[in-house]
């Protein structure tokens, strides 16, 4: 007796799944040559940054990073987004260009936050020298060059 039974499947997710898992990409965060100038001409945004994020010593700057340390601060609360990016959107079109997009998001938010907490609270205060100079007891924060040039982008990775 033959079967009236139709057996089919839709193998396009585990297709798309297979295209995302494939795709070789990374997400990059720190200061990057199109955003590395600053209004004053001065040093770099970049320069000025590597001072902060190792310290001078010599100049008495002491280490205050911006990038390294809060992200290691916040790194479990930065995989459990990266977990949940990744369920929402392995299986759709572009959905590993997406997933990066969207950790280097939530790592600039992170670096956000450490500039607005002063480090989560592990920056070194400022010296009654340097307030009264700038007239502010912010951290890092003098003209928000700096701060606004830490972006994430997404690249081919090897």
């Amino acid at each position: 007796m033959p079967s009236d039974v139709r057996v089919t499947s839709n193998l396009k997710g585990l297709e798309q799944l297979q295209k995302n898992l494939k795709t070789k990409l990374v997400a990059k965060l720190g200061i990057f040559a199109s955003d590395n100038s600053r209004d004053d001409g001065g040093k770099t945004n970049a320069e000025i940054g590597a001072e902060h994020e190792f310290g001078v010593l010599s100049e008495g700057k002491p280490r205050r990073s911006f990038l390294k340390d809060p992200l290691e601060i916040k790194r479990k609360e930065l995989l459990e987004t990266a977990n949940k990016v990744i369920k929402a959107n392995i299986v759709k079109p572009d959905g590993a260009r997406k997933i990066f997009e969207l950790i280097g998001i939530a790592g600039e938010a992170i670096v956000q936050e450490a500039f607005e907490s002063g480090g989560f609270g592990t920056w070194k205060p400022l010296s009654d020298f340097t307030i009264a100079k700038k007239g502010s007891d912010q951290i890092l924060i003098e003209t928000s060059q700096l701060r606004r040039s830490v972006i994430s982008k997404v690249e081919k990775g090897e």
